[in-house]
């Protein structure tokens, strides 16, 4: 169960955690353009059987141009969003392995050392 009170109480932390979130995110629209990417080949390779048993009627040649079209039109959109999803899935890495090594070296080294001295002292 995720708290309600995230450790936001630092810029790193901070950095780390929306990093985490672009990750998750990114992940989730890479797998639903590359979902809507199969789908539309698969289309593609259905309408492709379908063409090679028509026949040559104008009127049903221009329906299955038309849905090619269209088919194509999808894919390309498809891959787009596939790649704009992986250049947040690694903008959301570099930002939050950042956020993580500036949140150790400047805040949680100190804290530790203060906690053993605490302890032993």
């Amino acid at each position: 169960m995720i708290s309600q009170n995230l450790p936001t109480d630092n810029l790193y932390k901070f950095m780390a955690l929306f990093g985490l979130v672009i990750i998750i995110c990114s992940a989730v629209f890479k797998y639903m353009a590359i979902t809507n990417i199969q789908a539309t080949i698969s289309e593609l390779r259905i309408e492709q059987a379908t063409l090679k048993v028509v026949v040559a009627d104008s009127s049903e040649l221009e329906i299955a141009k038309a849905k090619l079209l269209a088919a194509q039109e999808k894919l390309v959109m498809s891959e787009a969003y596939d790649h704009r999803a992986t250049v947040f899935l690694f903008a959301g890495i570099l930002l939050s392995i950042a956020g993580f090594v500036l949140w150790y070296m400047t805040t949680q080294r100190f804290l530790d050392k203060l906690l053993k001295q605490e302890a032993s002292g």
